[in-house]
């Protein structure tokens, strides 16, 4: 089934996340799983082939990490925006 309802969107910026990775809940619950976008911040060194990744995704919450180029978790700073209903 399909629910009607009105998007919005939430979002933070310049969140430290641990080598380990970070639990981040939502402001305000959404109805479903969001949209989650995420950006490494890639001031400072060493910074080359950083990305973002996000797991357990769910309706309050998600776990982030920050990636090197290697693909081992490193500790990082991103932004993120969760779009949903």
């Amino acid at each position: 089934p399909e629910i009607d309802g009105e998007d919005y969107a939430q979002h933070s910026e310049n969140v430290d996340v641990p080598a380990a990775g970070l639990v981040i809940v939502f402001p305000v619950a959404f109805h479903a799983t969001p949209n989650i976008q995420l950006t490494a911040d890639v001031s400072g060194s060493p910074t080359e082939g950083r990305y973002a990744v996000y797991a357990n995704a769910t309706a309050t919450q998600f776990t982030a990490y920050v990636l090197n180029a290697a693909g081992a978790f490193v500790a990082g700073n991103i932004n993120w925006t969760a779009t949903g209903y």
